[in-house]
C-alpha cells in the first residue's frame, strides 16, 4: 500500500472542497463543505402531500412548519398565507426557532488555523465535532493558513519560513515525543474540522458570528461560507450572508 504524504493529503482535501493551496504549503482560501444533511423519510413526505399545505417549502422546511403547525393544530382546509409565509412568521416574527430543530447538518471546514478551529467550537458552538489530532503524524508537517492582504501575507511567509527552519532542528525524544513537540506549532497551522448540529443551531450561530463586531475575519469568512452552502440546502431557515450582515 502506497501512502499518501499527509500534507499532500491535507492539500487535496483543501482543494476538494473548494480551497486554494499555494506552494503545497500555504493554504489561502480554507475549503468549505457540506458533508451531511438530513432530509425527510418518503413516508413524511407522503404524510405531508396528504395534508396539502406549504407545498412551497423545501422539504425540511416543510417538517419546521408542520411543527409549528402541530401547537396550535393549525391545519386549515385553505390557508391564506403560502408556507415561506407562514414559516417566516413563526420563525422570525414569533421567534419559535425550536421547529427547525428536527433537521442536522455537519460541515467540513478544510485549512482552517487551528486558532479559527477554536473559535469556531468555542461557546459550545460545534454540538459534535471531530478536530485532526497533534498526536498524529498529520501534524508532524502540516499546512499554514495565511490571511489579510498579499504584502501581509507575503511577510506572513517570511515568518513561517523562518519558524519552519527552527522547528527543524528540534529533537522530539529530548522534548518528549510526538505530541509535545506539534504542540511547538504556529497558531496558524492548517487544520479539518467537521462539525455537525441542528439547523436551529446553524441558524444561531450564524447570525451572531457573521457580523464585524467581536469576530475574527477568518472566522466570519468560514462561516459566510457555510452559511452560502447551508442557504442552499434550507432557503427558507437560513438566511444568505448578506442578509445576515456579512461584509468581507
Amino acid at each position: 500500500m502506497t501512502l499518501v504524504p499527509y500534507r499532500a493529503r491535507l492539500a487535496q482535501i483543501v482543494v476538494a472542497a473548494g480551497g486554494t493551496v499555494e506552494e503545497g504549503r500555504y493554504v489561502t482560501r480554507p475549503g468549505v463543505l457540506v458533508v451531511n444533511a438530513t432530509a425527510p423519510t418518503t413516508e413524511g413526505i407522503a404524510l405531508l402531500d396528504q395534508i396539502g399545505l406549504d407545498a412551497d417549502l423545501s422539504p425540511g422546511a416543510r417538517v419546521a412548519a408542520f411543527d409549528a403547525r402541530i401547537t396550535y393544530l393549525h391545519f386549515p382546509a385553505q390557508e391564506a398565507r403560502t408556507g415561506a409565509e407562514y414559516l417566516a412568521e413563526v420563525v422570525d416574527v414569533r421567534g419559535h426557532t425550536s421547529v427547525c430543530a428536527r433537521g442536522f447538518a455537519s460541515v467540513l471546514f478544510a485549512g482552517i488555523s487551528l486558532e479559527a478551529s477554536l473559535e469556531l467550537v468555542a461557546n459550545r458552538a460545534g454540538k459534535n465535532a471531530r478536530l485532526t489530532s497533534s498526536h498524529t503524524r498529520a501534524m508532524d508537517d502540516t499546512l499554514y493558513r495565511l490571511v489579510g492582504s498579499a504584502a501581509e501575507q507575503a511577510e506572513q511567509r517570511r515568518a513561517i519560513e523562518a519558524f519552519l527552519e527552527w522547528r527543524a532542528g528540534l529533537d522530539a525524544e529530548r522534548l518528549g515525543g510526538r505530541y509535545p513537540r506539534n504542540m511547538l506549532n504556529l497558531g496558524s497551522r492548517a487544520t479539518l474540522l467537521h462539525m455537525g448540529m441542528s439547523i436551529e443551531d446553524w441558524r444561531g450561530i450564524l447570525q451572531s458570528r457573521l457580523k464585524k463586531e467581536g469576530n475574527e475575519s477568518e472566522v466570519r469568512e468560514a462561516y459566510a461560507l457555510a452559511c452560502a452552502l447551508l442557504h442552499d440546502r434550507f432557503p427558507h431557515v437560513i438566511r444568505t450572508p448578506a442578509a445576515q450582515g456579512y461584509e468581507p
